[in-house]
């Protein structure tokens, strides 16, 4: 064992003081920002439960930007769930069962805008209320917007099983950002995986989950999302994947010593691609999935909660290209992977897609039976059977007509049996196997 000299110790601790002052430094710095913005104006997100107000504000220096609009760093669902985890409000309760909005901030006009409920509007007690936690001027804009109405305001009990939205339901420009960029942030986490992988000479098809995020779910997504028309969808797009690509250093970082982690070794000893040219690589293969989608018709109409029905859209699409996958390599003799595309199958639809529903019928009251229904409802049968066929050919390295293709009717009948049969146990709260129940 090494022994210390007394050199290196004075080193260690002279390091360790320089970071105590840099700590210290930055809390001044903090603390004196804080001192400053008190008492300006703040954008926000605020409930009304059981007559009690629940405000989430934060300084405009602080907010997020989109477009024009300064606006709350968090959207309502991600909040909520937040505040259930610390027990502000109830955990047998929906985000949008009571009365919500927002207080979003125009650069270019340099006035607030509040966006609520009608049963907050009408209050004006209330309204004084939320300018007042706020610290907002007395001219702001104050309206109602059709995303935001209660379940009294929809005629409905908070257990009710029907519609949660009107018919003209559809996301905001926020919503919309933030469902695209999931999907472009997921994919670029496996893009990163596989070329790295690849660098090293493993499995080549470590990129099969992001060629269907990319080539199918993406373009899916945004053929199918219904949106209120009040923003353009290729600049939200563009503007969302500009916000990744601020994030990519993160991602490869994370990447990288993931794979040294598994390797035992040193982060700077892996052969790594160039890094600028998977960047440019994937956002222009991701720009031009997004313009092909973008030239299609806008989204239908959802009768369900649309982040629940996305959710069962995005594993049953998942579990089903896996499954024709499975049975197309299997006909053509392509044998190594055809284990592994089962696994996935299981993975997504016996894993991922039950444990949602298990979770759904304990922590909520609603029934998930209707978002169950309209995210399978949604899912792009022929679209993912072609893609595929596609991806098989690729991987075998054959052109796509040379392939044996199987009864693509029966395949489909017998997933979407398998996948009643799951959700039907999920829903009992049983676990579906092969076979049998457990």
């Amino acid at each position: 064992m090494k022994r210390e000299t007394p050199e290196n110790a004075d080193d260690r601790a002279q390091r360790l003081r320089e970071y105590l002052d840099e700590v210290h430094r930055r809390n001044e710095e903090s603390r004196a920002q804080r001192e400053r913005l008190v008492g300006s104006p703040e954008v926000g997100i605020f409930w009304v439960v059981n007559g009690k107000l629940i405000l989430l504000g934060a300084w405009l220096e602080e907010a997020k930007t989109t477009g024009r609009f300064a606006h709350y760093p968090i959207i309502h669902e991600k909040a909520w769930s937040l505040c259930q985890r610390v027990g502000a409000v109830p955990r047998d309760m929906q985000c949008d069962d009571p009365p919500r909005g927002r207080v979003d901030y125009d650069k270019v006009t340099q006035k607030f805008h509040l966006y609520a409920d009608p049963c907050i509007i009408g209050n004006t007690d209330l309204l004084e209320k939320i300018r007042q936690a706020l610290n907002l001027p007395p001219e702001i804009l104050i309206q109602s917007d059709n995303f935001y109405q209660c379940v009294k305001c929809l005629g409905l009990s908070a257990g009710d099983f029907a519609r949660r939205r009107k018919r003209d339901f559809a996301f905001n420009r926020e919503e919309y950002m933030y469902q695209v960029g999931s999907l472009i942030c997921r994919a670029l986490f496996y893009y990163f995986h596989a070329r790295i992988d690849d660098a090293e000479n493993t499995d080549p098809l470590r990129d099969n989950e992001v060629r269907r995020l990319i080539d199918l779910q993406l373009p899916n997504w945004i053929a199918i999302a219904p949106t209120n028309g009040r923003f353009s969808r290729d600049k939200a797009i563009e503007e969302e994947i500009g916000q990744v690509a601020r994030k990519t250093t993160r991602t490869w970082t994370t990447v990288v010593n993931g794979a040294a982690k598994r390797r035992e070794t040193d982060p700077s000893t892996l052969r790594l691609p160039d890094r600028q040219e998977l960047e440019t690589a994937f956002f222009s293969w991701v720009r031009a999935n997004c313009a092909v989608a973008l030239q299609g018709p806008k989204g239908r109409r959802i009768p369900a909660s649309p982040e629940h029905a996305f959710t069962v859209w995005d594993y049953v699409c998942a579990a089903l290209a896996y499954n024709f996958q499975n049975e197309i390599a299997a006909i053509n003799g392509y044998l190594t992977y055809v284990i592994w595309f089962q696994d996935r199958v299981d993975t997504y639809l016996e894993g991922r897609l039950c444990d949602w529903i298990d979770i759904r019928r304990r922590r909520s009251k609603r029934d998930p039976l209707a978002a169950i229904r309209a995210g399978v409802d949604l899912v792009p049968v022929d679209r993912i059977g072609d893609f595929a066929v596609n991806e098989i050919a690729r991987q075998i390295g054959k052109p796509a007509n040379d392939l044996l293709l199987p009864n693509r009717q029966a395949i489909e009948v017998a997933f979407f049996k398998t996948v009643d049969d799951v959700c039907a146990a999920a829903l009992r709260g049983e676990r579906h196997e092969e076979g049998g129940e457990a």
